[in-house]
């Protein structure tokens, strides 16, 4: 059986393709360092507990592989106290009959046993022979036991060179269900409720910014802005000298994008941020970022080369801030926008990289890229 990994940083670059097992390699990680966070776990679901705990994941019992294991022992011989299987989801669901056929199996583990789900929904309490819990009860557990530490302000404290290492792995967990959207543990205060306040009117006015901007950018490849969560964007027909033929068959476009917060640049700005440039199939990187010469040229023209949310961001990067000054109407902050990412776009298609390890069929093909949509905003 697989013991829970020692190293935060292993735990958090584990199955690339599986964020549901990512996520519990994390928890596992800090399970096994924190004991304190470790009994709080145990106990939120009514489980004895001993002197120190063990933990492991992906464990086989016979048809059953709950992704968690957390046993809980006592004294120098290690006996048991209590066992803990703990299956996780966040976007698939259980298969038929998966949670009574870990009930059947725990009934003959020793000492005191029980199954916990843990979900992305919000339903809590005793479910039949098991007990659920959301990822934000998680979050809301490691923020207790981090309070318990020293107080309110206890992140910040985690992050302090002289902080114990099992309190920085508890805010790393914290921090990563939240990066993920899994939990949210913050309170409101005040400055939440005055934006909040105008926060219908502030889409409506950044809808309208980028749907302008697109109209005044003239070849925009879609008549309004496209939008998911936390951004807005819309793609621009390339120009004559765009070296984007020369990734296919890889999907490549010029795109500006209006996003909550700069995630990509190395500036890191605060605040939501505009990039416009090349958006590219992140497979690309590689081939790009080894030009050496070429990437310090675009970073000499304010671009960077980076990987984010799943794609290559050849972008340069301003504040929506910078745009504000720009006009009293949202026509002459929308033509601001549409100059500045108009000229980001052709500053880029003038500076093509070298030669390219991707194969060029004879067809060209630019299309739309699609992403899950919320409501019009």
């Amino acid at each position: 059986m697989p013991k829970a990994r020692r190293e935060l940083l292993d735990s958090a670059q584990s199955y690339a393709r599986s964020g549901e097992n990512r996520l519990t390699e994390i928890l596992a990680t800090v399970l096994a360092a924190h004991g304190a966070f470790a009994a709080e776990f145990m106990q939120d679901v009514e489980l004895p507990v001993g002197d120190r705990f063990d933990v492991l994941t992906q464990c086989r019992f016979d048809r059953c592989i709950p992704d968690l294991v957390v046993r809980s022992l006592r004294g120098a011989s290690g006996a048991q106290v209590s066992e803990l299987w703990s299956e996780h989801k966040t976007v698939s669901g259980f298969r038929h009959e998966q949670r009574e056929d870990y009930v059947a199996a725990l009934a003959d583990r020793p000492g005191a046993t029980k199954l916990l789900t843990i979900t992305g929904d919000h339903a809590d309490g005793q479910l039949g022979a098991w007990v659920h819990r959301s990822w934000q009860h998680v979050g809301e557990l490691a923020d207790r036991v981090g309070r318990r530490w020293r107080g309110p302000q206890w992140r910040d404290a985690a992050l302090l060179p002289d902080a114990p290492a099992r309190e920085r792995l508890l805010h790393e967990l914290l921090w990563y269900l939240e990066e993920e959207g899994f939990a949210v543990v913050r309170p409101l205060t005040e400055d939440d409720v005055r934006v909040f306040g105008g926060f219908v009117d502030t889409l409506a006015a950044v809808a309208a910014l980028m749907d302008a901007a697109a109209d005044a950018i003239n070849d925009a490849l879609a008549p309004a802005a496209q939008s998911s969560d936390d951004a807005l964007w819309f793609h621009v027909a390339p120009p004559r000298d765009a070296w984007l033929h020369r990734v296919e068959p890889h999907e490549a476009y010029c795109e500006v994008m209006l996003c909550m917060l700069d995630g990509w640049s190395p500036a890191r700005l605060d605040g939501p941020a505009v990039g416009a440039g090349y958006t590219l199939d992140s497979k690309l990187h590689a081939a790009l970022s080894a030009d050496v010469d070429w990437v310090e040229r675009l970073e000499r023209a304010g671009f960077c080369l980076e990987v984010w949310d799943g794609w290559v961001r050849c972008w340069r990067t301003k504040s929506l801030s910078d745009f504000v000054g720009a006009g009293t109407t949202v026509r002459s902050q929308a033509e601001a926008l549409a100059r500045w990412g108009r000229e980001s776009i052709e500053a880029l298609s003038s500076m093509p990289p070298g030669e390219l390890d991707v194969p060029v069929p004879a067809a060209r093909t630019l299309k739309i890229r699609e992403r899950s949509s919320v409501a019009d905003t």
